[in-house]
C-alpha cells in the first residue's frame, strides 16, 4: 500500500533538510584590503634649461642678392645691429633716377610759378608743375625705402641662432636670412609628469639654482595643457624675477614649493566602482563592514588613478574585490602593502 505524505508531514521533512549541515550560510566575500598614506607635502625639483622667450625668423622685404651676411651662429647682438645686406647696385641706380627726375620736376615748378606771378602763364600750368613735382619727390622717398630695404637689422637685443644664407645668393621677399633668439627676456623650460603638473600653476613660486650654486627667484608663468609627443612630458615655463640675465642653453634646478593642489591620494584602479554615472569606492569599517563612498577622481597613472576629493589619508580601502560589494556589507579581509 502506497505511503501518502500529507502536508504536515512535508512541513517536517524541508525542516529537517533545511537544518542540515551542510546547507549552511556562505561566508563574507574576501577582499584585499590597502591603507591610504597619509599626505606629505613634498617639493617638486625638476631640471631646466634656459630659452629665450621668443625666436624670430628675419629676411628681407624686397628680392635680392645677398651681398654680405655679417651674423654668425651663436653671436650676441644689440637692438639695430647690421646683420645682412642685399646688394645695392639696383636700388642705387633708383634713387639717382628719382632724385634726377626730381630735381627737374622742381625746376618745371620754379618756373611756372614765376611766369604765372607774371602773368604770362595760366594758373592751371603751375598748379600741373606743382603736381609733378609731388609725384617726383614720392617716387625719391620710395626709391630711399627700396634702398634701405637692403639692409637686415636686429629688431631686439638677441643670440643668432641660426644662419640661413650665404652671400650670393637670390633671396625672395621675406625669405629667412637669420633666426634670432631674443634675449632680453628668458625663460626656464622643465619637463614635469602629469602627476607634477597636476600640482603647478601658473603663478607658482620657484626657486632656481645653477651648477655653481647661485640661486634665485623665478614664477611658473606656463603650464602646458598637452604633453609632448616625443616624451610624454609637460613643458613648464619659469620666468627669472628681477629681469635676470641668464645665456640659453644654461642649465638650472628648479624646485618648486608645495601648494594647495598637492593634496591628492593615488589609489589602484580596481578599486573604482562605477555606478549610476558616478564612481565610488568601499571602505573598512569596524566591525569588517565596508561603506561605500563617492569620489572625484582624476587621470590614470599606470595601474593607479589620483582622486581629487572624497578620501583622507590613513583610511582603509578595499582595493580588490569591490566590484560585488554593496554598503554596509561584512567581508573577509587580506591586507595589500603598498
Amino acid at each position: 500500500m502506497k505511503r501518502i505524505l500529507t502536508l504536515p508531514g512535508l512541513s517536517l521533512a524541508l525542516l529537517c533538510c533545511s537544518r542540515h549541515p551542510g546547507s549552511s550560510a556562505p561566508p563574507p566575500p574576501l577582499v584585499e584590503v590597502v591603507a591610504l598614506a597619509a599626505q606629505t607635502d613634498q617639493p617638486i625639483e625638476l631640471r631646466g634649461s634656459v630659452a629665450a622667450r621668443s625666436r624670430i625668423r628675419l629676411g628681407f622685404k624686397q628680392p635680392g642678392v645677398v651681398a654680405e651676411v655679417r651674423a654668425q651662429e651663436g653671436d650676441a647682438v644689440r637692438q639695430g645691429q647690421l646683420l645682412a645686406t642685399l646688394d645695392e647696385v639696383d636700388a642705387r641706380a633708383q634713387l639717382r633716377v628719382a632724385a634726377a627726375h626730381r630735381e627737374k620736376a622742381g625746376r618745371d615748378a620754379e618756373r611756372a610759378t614765376r611766369l604765372v606771378s607774371e602773368g604770362a602763364m595760366a594758373s592751371s600750368v603751375r598748379d600741373d608743375a606743382l603736381s609733378q613735382l609731388e609725384a617726383a619727390e614720392a617716387q625719391v622717398a620710395q626709391a630711399e625705402d627700396a634702398l634701405a630695404r637692403t639692409r637686415l637689422l636686429a629688431p631686439a637685443a638677441g643670440t643668432v641662432f641660426a644662419r640661413l644664407a650665404e652671400p650670393g645668393e637670390t633671396v625672395g621677399a621675406g625669405v629667412p636670412i637669420v633666426v634670432l633668439d631674443t634675449t632680453g627676456t628668458v625663460v626656464v623650460k622643465a619637463a614635469a609628469t602629469a602627476r607634477e603638473r597636476r600640482l603647478l600653476r601658473v603663478g607658482q613660486a620657484a626657486r632656481l639654482t645653477g651648477d655653481a650654486g647661485e640661486t634665485f627667484a623665478g614664477r611658473v608663468t606656463s603650464v602646458a595643457t598637452t604633453p609632448d609627443p616625443a616624451d610624454g612630458l609637460y613643458t613648464i615655463e619659469v620666468t627669472p624675477d628681477g629681469g635676470r640675465r641668464l645665456l640659453p642653453g644654461t642649465l638650472l634646478r628648479v624646485r618648486f614649493a608645495p601648494g594647495r593642489q598637492a593634496a591628492e591620494l593615488r589609489i589602484p584602479l580596481e578599486a573604482v566602482v562605477h555606478r549610476q554615472d558616478r564612481d565610488f569606492v568601499f571602505l573598512l569599517e569596524s566591525g569588517e563592514k565596508v561603506r561605500q563612498v563617492p569620489v572625484e577622481v582624476d587621470e590614470a597613472e599606470g595601474h593607479e588613478i589620483v582622486v581629487r576629493s572624497g578620501l583622507r589619508g590613513g583610511e582603509r580601502l578595499v582595493a580588490e574585490g569591490a566590484y560585488f560589494l554593496q554598503d554596509g556589507q561584512r567581508v573577509r579581509t587580506i591586507e595589500r602593502s603598498r
